[in-house]
């Protein structure tokens, strides 16, 4: 199978894993299969599923799926939300904090189309504290800078600031409030369509590092 000549394999994503973390994920595929080329294509979400029916993509990575016959999923990791501070922060050397013991300081709050952003309204409104909020992003990457550049601290999920955690800039800080449920991270296919032994061969691949996140 290393042997395998060529073949390509079409990937549909959410922009949130677009960054090192699945960057290293697919060059560990490239090693074991270095004659197989891809093309990675960002799309929304809600977006994925079609994109696999229609054939547009061979396999998706996307947030909570909607269980379907016109999906599988193949593999999947729970992503928790938590409390993002920088690194020097009172928060961050805590293991785990409720939504009541962050509420003195300011916050940087998602919004639509951000999925995160209705569990976060939700804890806002069931809280019944005030929020001070220094600023809302519909943008993941802004919130993150804003959160590095001291402006507040965000809810995110883990997923979202992987590489950030890795270089020490951010921290996470899971949230224990009963009400949030963790984010679904999964691996679908359509299992209408058959797969070409390269894309076959890459989510095997891929269905082993998913485990390992």
């Amino acid at each position: 199978l290393r042997g395998l000549r060529r073949g390509h394999v079409r990937i549909a994503t959410i922009d949130a894993i677009n960054r090192h973390f699945f960057s290293t994920m697919l060059k560990e595929v490239h090693k074991h299969y270095p004659n197989i080329s891809f093309t990675l294509t960002t799309i929304n979400n809600i977006h994925i599923q079609q994109a696999l029916i229609s054939g547009e993509a061979d396999f998706g990575i996307m947030l909570n799926p909607q269980t379907s016959r016109e999906l599988q999923v193949r593999a999947f990791a729970e992503m928790n939300m938590g409390i993002v501070v920088p690194t020097g922060h009172p928060l961050a050397s805590r293991s785990a904090v409720r939504f009541s013991q962050c509420i003195d300081y300011p916050f940087i709050l998602p919004s639509a189309p951000l999925m995160i952003s209705e569990p976060v309204e939700a804890l806002v409104n069931i809280s019944g504290n005030e929020v001070k909020e220094v600023a809302v992003s519909n943008n993941i990457h802004m919130i993150r800078t804003l959160i590095k550049e001291q402006m507040g601290i965000g809810i995110l999920c883990r997923l979202d600031i992987l590489d950030e955690i890795e270089s020490g800039q951010l921290a996470f800080v899971p949230l224990t409030d009963p009400q949030l449920k963790p984010f679904t991270l999964a691996l679908c296919v359509s299992p209408a369509r058959q797969l070409s032994l390269a894309a076959s061969m890459m989510l095997n691949q891929l269905e082993m590092l998913f485990s390992q996140l």
